[in-house]
């Protein structure tokens, strides 16, 4: 295979999941040697076994990203492996989707530990490691456009992208003297198939449902659901 990052090493950090497994094929697809790392070993596995039999590169690593002791030990892993990762990908994150009035702050500690603190953990790991084998590289993070704007029953949701934009966006200045690019992608609602899961009426109702589904077409370029 090759493309336009043929050889080179790159992580997707809940790579098993439907944004960063998609993202994972299209980097093997275009030659990247692929690291999925994950929670759920099921899913993980079978993204990484998909893009080996289409002829890709990838293995998947068993890894929760508030598992703040692991993170060395997983960069660790890839260098012996692979060498250097020249992409970091971080696509896990988690949707915390109700009334601002029925949260709690553990509430928004635990979506601030998965959406901000796992991006700030993993881009430690990254960064240290460009540092050291004197070379630049590619910080991502998928944040969404609700941490631009505020939207209904996402107070604390926006609340965790905000801060992963934010964050990501120092990275940025911080590593341009070190030729690594850092940024997000904030992407819209995205569902598989783009139809909503069964979680998603059960948080806001089959009426409010309907209505955010046609808001978010309405003011997204294309129309449609991701």
């Amino acid at each position: 295979m090759a493309g336009r990052v043929a050889g080179q090493v790159a992580l997707v950090i809940g790579g098993g999941g439907n944004i960063g497994g998609a993202t994972a094929a299209v980097l093997a697809c275009n030659g990247a040697r692929v690291i999925i790392t994950g929670r759920d070993i099921a899913k993980g596995a079978a993204r990484a076994a998909a893009i080996q039999r289409s002829g890709g590169a990838a293995r998947f690593v068993t890894h929760q990203v508030t598992d703040r002791a692991a993170w060395p030990t997983i960069f660790a892993d890839i260098l012996n492996h692979e060498g250097t990762p020249d992409i970091v990908v971080c696509s896990a994150g988690k949707a915390f989707l109700a009334p601002f009035e029925g949260r709690t702050a553990q509430d928004l500690r635990d979506a601030l530990a998965v959406n901000v603190e796992g991006v700030f953990l993993a881009a430690k790991e990254a960064f240290a490691g460009w540092r050291a084998a004197c070379k630049g590289g590619n910080f991502i993070a998928i944040s969404g456009v609700k941490g631009l704007r505020g939207a209904p029953n996402a107070s604390v949701h926006s609340a965790t992208k905000g801060g992963m934009t934010g964050l990501v966006r120092g990275l940025a200045a911080e590593g341009h003297a070190m030729g690594v690019s850092a940024n997000t992608i904030h992407r819209s609602l995205t569902w598989p198939g783009g139809q909503p899961p069964p979680k998603a009426a059960e948080i806001l109702g089959a009426d409010r449902l309907s209505a955010h589904m046609a808001n978010t077409k309405a003011i997204t370029p294309m129309g449609r659901i991701g």
